[in-house]
Order: C-alpha cells, then structure tokens, then sequence
C-alpha cells in the first residue's frame, strides 16, 4: 500500500510551501496537508497511501482519523485598536498513520499551522516522525487558542471599566449599558467556541497519546506536557467565561438601576402635572364646577402649589435617582 519513494503529493508541498525557515523535505517526508478542494491529490493520496477522508467514519484501513473544529481568527486579535475580527469555524481532518500524517484543511498554507512549521524548525525531534509533527501542530493550535482568550479577557476587562464608569456616574446611561451587552454576548460566544476547540484536542491529544506511548516513547514527556497546556488553556477559558456571565448579571442589575430610575422621573412628572392636568380639563368641559368669576385664579395657584409640594416632596426622598 505504501510506495518505498514518496508520492507526488510530496513533491507538490516542497514546491508550493514557500516557507526557508529550515529544510521543507525533512518535514515533507512525514506531513502531507491536503487542501479540501484538491480533489486530484486526495485520489492519488487513496491509491498510494490508502488515505480516504470521504469514508474515514467506518475507521478501516492503517490511519487513524481525528476530526478537530477549529475556531480561528486570520486577521489578528483585533485588540485594542477596534472590534475583533470574528472567529472562523474549520474542520481539520488527521489522518495519523505509521509514515505519514495528512491533514485535510480548508487551504494550504493554512495560517494557524505556521507557528507548528516554526515549532518542529527549532526541535527537529519533531520532524522525525508523523507522531512529531502531530504534536506540533496540536500544539500550535492550543497556542492558538491561548492568545485568543488572553484577548478576550482583555476584551471583557475595557467592558467592565465601562460599566464601572456607568455606575459611577449619575444619570441614565442606558446607550452605554447596552453596548457594553452587546459586547459581553460576543465575548462569551467567542469563548464557547474556543472551549468546543479545546475539546476536540484534548480528545486528538489523548489519541495521540496512545500512539506515542507505542511507536514514538521520545515524545511521551513532551506529550504529558502539552496535554497539561491543553488543559490549562481549557481551565482559563472556563474561567474568562465564568467572568462574563457574572458581569452579565452585574450589566443586568445596571440596567434594573437605570430603567427603575427612568420610571421614578416618569412617576414624578405624572404625580407634579396631575393635578393642573385635571383642574384644566374640568373647567374647559365645566363638569359639575362653579362658573365663579375668579375660579380660574383661585385654580392656577391650586396648581401651582400642587406642583411645589410634589416637588419638596420628591427632593427630601433623594429625588428620582
């Protein structure tokens, strides 16, 4: 099933990968990407190697598939200099086998890989086996995910200066406390989607785990290393999404605040104009009131200290705050 030279996909990544950080035919010998699209290299990858991704469901044949979502953002972090670009969900397929890995990806290059390219150029154990360079790129994508949850707690921590700003300053500041929601509610999205990420390498890790312990016993240390990173990364995401939800309830009790301090201004107008309200409208229908000649003087000033006592009122209960 396996050819003693390497196949053509090989040949077609040293030329197409334009990357002089170090040696690309040491590192074409074990990783094969596979663009989605490359409908030619996937048939010659299943006569010669046995790699089929449209049937790796059934699990036959000498690879082993793992199936990663990767959740990514191309155009930088996007902090602080405006919003962030917006995460972008990819399936990344691995096909782990004994001499080669072949990774089915959206595009090749592709942009999260690159820091693995730069990983096994500095520790070229790495570049020794299939198993080597799935670890470096499961590292890469972990490392990935890190610099994505360290942006968005730096995210969540402008939003909470914010409210904190909101909360100091007296007034309705309901535009701001609703901008800040909006905020908070993309926040924790992009943190649920680094956590499904997170699953599925721990997942692909303890896989690989198991192959390591077996073909490859060099990388067991640097394995039990990077299952830990993956863990932490996952134990920090949970922890910036607990923050979220509990700024979420502190934004909802601000907007509680404003919205009852809305409705106090509103109740107060009311009680202050009830009263010329009804004496104006009783003497323009002339239901059931005396005509007297002086009525409409004797009711202004009626109204007028209507007006004031509400008032004096309102203010020694600490005004509509």
């Amino acid at each position: 099933m396996r050819s003693s030279t390497a196949p053509a996909p090989l040949d077609r990544f040293h030329t197409s990968m334009p990357f002089d950080r170090f040696d690309t035919e040491v590192l074409g010998k074990y990783w094969i990407p596979l663009s989605v699209g490359d409908t030619e290299t996937a048939t010659e990858l299943r006569h010669r190697l046995g790699v089929d991704f449209e049937d790796h469901a059934r699990g036959a044949g000498d690879f082993l598939y793992l199936p990663v979502v990767v959740h990514h953002r191309d155009g930088g972090l996007g902090f602080p200099a405006g919003a962030p670009d917006a995460l972008t969900a990819e399936i990344i397929v691995f096909a782990l086998g004994q001499e080669f890995l072949v990774t089915l990806q959206p595009s090749e290059p592709f942009a999260p890989f690159d820091e693995a390219i730069a990983l096994m150029g500095r520790k070229p154990l790495l570049t020794a086996s299939s198993r080597g360079v799935m670890y470096a790129v499961l590292w890469a994508l972990n490392q990935h995910c890190e610099r994505i949850v360290d942006a968005e707690g730096l995210r969540l921590a402008s939003v909470r200066a914010e409210l904190d700003a909101a909360a100091d300053n007296r007034g309705p500041a309901g535009a701001r406390l609703r901008s800040a929601s909006a905020s908070l509610n993309g926040i924790e999205a992009d943190l649920a989607k680094v956590r499904e990420t997170q699953r599925y390498l721990s997942r692909a890790a303890g896989h690989l785990r198991g192959q390591v312990g077996v073909h490859a016993p060099e990388l067991d240390a640097p394995m039990a290393g990077l299952i830990a990173d993956i863990e932490s990364v996952t134990e920090h995401a949970h922890l910036e999404h607990d923050r979220v939800r509990y700024t979420l309830e502190s934004l909802r009790a601000h907007l509680d605040v404003d919205r009852d301090r809305t409705v106090k201004v509103l109740t107060t107008v009311t009680a202050a104009l009830l009263t010329p309200t009804l004496l104006a409208a009783l003497y323009g229908l002339r239901a059931g009131l005396p005509d007297w000649e002086y009525g409409v003087l004797i009711a202004l000033p009626a109204a007028v200290l209507t007006v004031v006592a509400v008032s004096v009122y309102v203010a020694r209960r600490g005004g509509p705050r």
